[in-house]
């Protein structure tokens, strides 16, 4: 089936787009990440947004490509494994990045995720000019988590490229207000599909290995001067996290999203058992038990719902502004 980009009346002039990373995801599932948000965001405001759950269904056919493709993600995984440290913690923090990286070596799954992205954003700003919101004063923002950070990373870079999709920043006015992206894997992506070389498809294809390093996703106007396709990008992930680039409260260059221009917050997390190598391994295990990649878990550093009630304050902020 074809993905359906959901469509909206706005109730003012703010809206908001979820982006989920890997599972296959309902509408439902996403209840209790909007129950976060409202009570972040309060009630009275959060009324007045238009919220779209963006919903791709691939994930079934990524099972299947993942199959057939065994010894390239088994490569994965040994080289994320080289990279997090040879030890019970390191295997098991690569093999949670293999889960949420691995796609990329999909090149019809990618392509649909992008596709699917672009629609929905298209659809979005159609939604507002509908509704009587000039462009500029449309509020849109991006809310995404983990690989889904990755999938709207490349749609923002197509489309501040291709004036098809008549989504840029200079020739269309369409600037996003915010991209918040919690537990990016961006940068990991960009450095495994360095390793990975040939084995990855189309590299050409792929923003984030673009130049010597990632840039704002973006445009030049008449007198060259760059226009970014978001005004805010905020990257906010956990020292525990080995997705967002961090393990044991250890920053990983190669793994954690520093874009020029980007605004940075990295949490201090906790567990709730003792914080030691065995007890961190334990964690990640738990968040990768669940196979549609919800296990939204009290002990899960990666968890996107405790990210949005630990950063509550910034989320309103941002969601506001």
């Amino acid at each position: 089936m074809p993905f359906e980009p959901e469509t909206l009346q706005w109730p003012d002039r703010r809206a908001i787009v979820l982006i989920h990373g890997v599972g296959s995801y309902a509408k439902a599932d996403y209840r209790k990440l909007q129950s976060a948000l409202e009570a972040a965001i309060g009630s009275a405001a959060w009324n007045k947004i238009a919220v779209y759950t963006t919903l791709y269904d691939v994930f079934n056919d990524w099972v299947a490509e993942k199959i057939q493709c065994a010894s390239l993600v088994a490569e994965l995984v040994d080289r994320l494994k080289f990279h997090f440290d040879g030890d019970a913690l390191g295997k098991v923090a690569a093999e949670g990045a293999g889960d949420v990286v691995w796609p990329i070596l999909s090149l019809d799954a990618r392509h649909a995720l992008r596709t699917a992205i672009v629609a929905q954003l298209q659809r979005v700003v159609l939604d507002g000019d509908r509704a009587g919101v000039r462009r500029a004063q449309q509020k849109i923002t991006i809310v995404c988590h983990s690989l889904g950070c990755f999938h709207t990373y490349e749609a923002l870079c197509g489309i501040a490229k291709d004036p098809r999709c008549r989504l840029q920043p200079v020739e269309d006015a369409v600037q996003f207000d915010n991209v918040m992206m919690f537990a990016s894997p961006v940068q990991l992506i960009r450095s495994v599909s360095g390793w990975l070389g040939r084995l990855v498809p189309d590299t050409d294809d792929l923003s984030c290995l673009l130049g010597t390093r990632l840039a704002l996703p973006g445009e030049l106007n008449l007198v060259g001067r760059f226009v970014p396709s978001t005004r805010r990008l905020v990257s906010i992930t956990g020292d525990l996290d080995p997705v967002g680039g961090h393990l044991m409260r250890k920053k990983l260059d190669w793994a954690y999203m520093d874009i020029d221009g980007q605004e940075s917050h990295v949490e201090a997390q906790e567990l709730s058992g003792p914080e030691n190598r065995p007890t961190m391994a334990a964690a990640i295990r738990m968040a990768l038990q669940d196979k549609k990649g919800l296990a939204f878990t009290p002990d899960n550093p990666h968890d996107w719902v405790a990210y949005v009630e630990r950063n509550a304050g910034l989320v309103k902020e941002c969601v506001l502004s």
